[in-house]
């Protein structure tokens, strides 16, 4: 679930901590899940590989705190072209201050196809998966578009 790089508006000199929420945990007798650990790994990596953020820190040694709850997962029971649709709530806080300096939802959707995989399991992991990585990669964008001051 690696985003691709991306062209931030701005690298933010201050250290970033995560909260991500709303996972689950996959039940190997039924369909794949996204779990709050794979999610925030990808978010995690994400920050560092495009330098969005100095660093990604613990929650305590943080400038800002940013949660991510996964709202919703939708996704088709069945089907040949499979599409998932994923909702994320945003949210950074300045530590220092407790003042939300960012507040956002992200929806966005993937679909897999018979060519990315002839089985209908392993499709619609991909279109989690994918609807996920767009859904950080757009929420990484609209962070980078903030002026940060370190001072709200």
């Amino acid at each position: 679930m690696r985003p691709a790089k991306l062209a931030v508006a701005a690298h933010h000199p201050y250290s970033v901590g995560l909260n991500t929420s709303g996972g689950e945990t996959t039940n190997p007798l039924w369909t794949s899940e996204i779990s709050n650990e794979a999610f925030g790994q990808a978010i995690r990596e994400a920050i560092t590989e495009n330098g969005l953020f100095r660093s990604v820190v613990s929650v305590g040694q943080a400038d800002y705190l940013l949660e991510v709850t996964l709202i919703n997962v939708d996704k088709p029971m069945a089907g040949l072209d499979l599409t998932a649709n994923v909702t994320v709530s945003w949210k950074l806080t300045r530590v220092a201050t407790h003042k939300i300096v960012f507040q956002s939802v992200v929806s966005k959707s993937y679909t897999a196809t018979m060519g990315d995989a002839l089985v209908a399991i392993k499709r619609l992991r991909l279109a989690e998966e994918g609807a996920a990585r767009e859904s950080i990669q757009e929420g990484l964008l609209r962070l980078s578009r903030l002026q940060l001051t370190g001072t709200e």
